[in-house]
């Protein structure tokens, strides 16, 4: 499939493009229409369900206080549900917490953010436009230093054992939505999309693992469908960027390794449909001084790059039948 016969790979090219005025945008105009902290909300008639997975971009190392104020806030109208990896489990043994959309919800270091907080307020923005009745929910599990090939190695529906970080995310999904059904008893739920925020670590490994990059990602994807069962969910994959000198740089011992998972992210939307590789090379994903994970701009930044991908694509499908409300009852814990 190219990116003539892909309307979602074509609408990335755009997204890109637009993307500084995108972003500057969106901070003027501010992002709290959809409700702030301690407002009264009216029942959602349905709740959107986003998921957010990878390593430590994924997780977010950025400080919140680069963040402009109203993303500093909590926000009651939009549900974020996570899990941090070394956290105790809840008494009933389940994992993660439900809460109100927040900064903090990272591994490390205290009072950090991930993407959750520009994908939140963007696609709730969104939804009071369009939608007022529907509400946003996130899931995140992701692990900073974890490896696609090993840790989130997925091969349970295919008779092997799942890698370690992939069973705790499915895990973590599975609690995250039976304490939605739970809470919104009477709510329908749809399955939005799945964003992947990883690669790093896979530059790390041998050249033959960087080049299996794109079939072991696309098997993931294909596992997690089933396991959603939503064949058709939308998948937004963040691109490495150019700017991660520590990786990219030429005298980096991973150059090489770094280029060939780039390619492999390129290649996803040709190997399987729904799915937008994010190119993160532009100023606005600016990055810390390690030169390796986003700042506040950049993981605010792509946050919004990957909330416009989801809107977009959505609306290229507006022609198409809806998937059904998802019945969020199938997903209890086993």
């Amino acid at each position: 499939m190219t990116s003539a016969q892909s309307p979602f790979l074509a609408r990335g090219v755009q997204t890109v493009r637009i993307m500084r005025s995108v972003f500057r945008f969106w901070l003027i105009a501010g992002l709290t229409c959809a409700g702030t902290a301690g407002s009264s909300l009216p029942a959602a008639a349905q709740i959107d369900v986003v998921f957010i997975a990878g390593q430590s971009n994924g997780d977010g190392r950025a400080p919140a206080s680069g963040l402009p104020t109203d993303f500093q806030k909590e926000r009651d109208d939009v549900l974020l549900y996570s899990y941090l990896h070394g956290e105790a489990p809840n008494a009933d043994g389940t994992l993660g917490k439900l809460g109100p959309l927040q900064t903090g919800r990272t591994q490390f270091p205290s009072g950090a953010f991930g993407p959750e907080i520009g994908i939140g307020h963007t696609l709730a923005a969104d939804l009071a436009q369009r939608t007022p009745d529907h509400r946003l929910a996130m899931i995140k599990y992701a692990k900073g230093g974890s490896s696609l090939y090993a840790d989130w190695r997925a091969a349970g529906s295919r008779g092997g054992d799942d890698g370690p970080h992939y069973r705790i995310f499915k895990n973590v999904v599975r609690d995250a939505l039976e304490a939605l059904r739970t809470r919104h008893p009477n709510t329908r739920f749809r399955l939005r999309a799945l964003v992947w925020v990883q690669g790093e670590s896979d530059t790390s490994a041998s050249p033959e693992v960087a080049k299996s990059y794109a079939e072991n990602l696309r098997t993931l994807i294909e596992d997690f469908r089933a396991f959603a069962k939503s064949p058709d969910l939308p998948v937004v994959v963040t691109r490495l960027s150019a700017n991660q000198l520590k990786l990219s740089a030429p005298d980096r011992p991973e150059r090489a390794t770094f280029l060939a998972v780039r390619e492999c992210q390129d290649r996803l939307p040709g190997l399987l449909r729904g799915v937008e590789t994010l190119c993160t090379d532009n100023a606005e994903f600016s990055f810390l001084p390690d030169r390796l994970h986003f700042d506040s701009q950049g993981q605010l930044a792509l946050g919004i790059a990957v909330a416009k991908a989801i809107i977009g694509w959505e609306l290229a499908q507006l022609s198409t039948p809806a998937e059904p409300p998802f019945q969020i009852q199938e997903f209890q814990r086993k």
